[in-house]
């Protein structure tokens, strides 16, 4: 009842919309509806169209089209009937093919085949009911399987677990001690040996020099605001060092360097006038963040020839 009031429906809106022949393209492509939309040949051609290219499903749908703009029952059931015992001989067809499937443990073969049974007949409850029962089977296989994943690794050997603890545990303090020496006035070429065999150790290892290095650089900034500046410019160092030949982070060293070798230079000049001395200290340490601060040197030397 439904599919006839839709057909209907269909009719009426492609009746009001053309009102003469007119050609469409059809939804799966390779044929065309060509005539008027009130012709019930029009639909008996699609039709035969779409028996020929073994579309059953669309076949039978445009054979009732037909039959409801009035092409006689006569005329029509004999299509109605072949296109019909086509679609059970191949819903039988690929029953045979979805159980044989299962039997030899093809699931996903088994569910192309009830699929297929759907686009042909969506009422099939028997293809509903066997994907529902693939669905459910599928899942609980899933979860057995979590399950055996699981108990492996919480029941691993005993040997291979202690094992991995001792490496990681030496990995790890190997990492700590490295980032817990980076410290001033620490010995900056000790420290990179002792990245180095760390790194021979756990070559896999990839992320520790560039953590030191970002590392340092933050407190390379800390010191420089606490105005500890001699500590800023060792892990200034320390950053350049660990990042050579490897061209990590070097523009932000350089950076940082004439950042604070300009700004301890305006402080210089600031405090010229009234603390000469404090201003020949910002001036020196301009110096040793930036060795190209010519500005700083002029200073310096005029000074000194005072």
């Amino acid at each position: 009842m439904k599919r006839s009031i839709l057909s209907i429906v269909l009719v009426c809106v492609g009746l009001a919309l053309s009102g003469c022949a007119r050609e469409v393209r059809t939804e799966t492509g390779g044929s065309s509806i060509s005539g008027a939309y009130d012709n019930p040949a029009t639909w008996l051609k699609a039709a035969k169209a779409h028996e020929a290219q073994g579309d059953l499903q669309r076949a039978l749908y445009e054979y009732r089209l037909a039959k409801t703009v009035g092409l006689s029952d006569r005329i029509v059931h004999k299509h109605l009937r072949r296109v019909e015992s086509k679609i059970e001989q191949r819903i039988t067809t690929l029953n045979r093919q979805a159980e044989r499937a299962e039997t030899r443990g093809h699931e996903r073969a088994a569910r192309n085949h009830y699929l297929e049974i759907l686009a042909l007949q969506p009422d099939n409850n028997e293809a509903l009911e066997a994907l529902r029962k693939l669905d459910r089977s599928a899942a609980l296989r899933g979860t057995k399987h979590a399950q055996e994943l699981a108990g492996r690794a919480r029941y691993g050997s005993r040997k291979k677990q202690l094992r991995k603890s001792e490496q990681n545990e030496g990995y790890a303090d190997s990492r700590q001690a490295i980032l817990d020496g980076a410290k001033p006035p620490n010995d900056i070429g000790r420290l990179l040996q002792e990245l180095e065999r760390h790194q021979r150790k756990y070559p896999k290892d990839n992320t520790l020099r560039q953590h030191l290095i970002e590392t340092s650089l933050v407190q390379a900034e800390q010191a420089y605001k606490a105005k500890q500046w001699d500590d800023a410019l060792y892990y200034l160092n320390l950053a350049e060092q660990a990042g050579k030949g490897t061209g990590a982070y070097g523009k932000s060293v350089s950076k940082a360097r004439k950042d604070y070798a300009r700004k301890l230079y305006d402080q210089g000049v600031i405090t010229y006038r009234t603390e000469p001395r404090s201003a020949l200290n910002y001036w020196n340490y301009a110096l040793r963040f930036d060795p190209d601060d010519d500005k700083s040197r002029l200073r310096i030397r005029s000074m000194s020839a005072q």
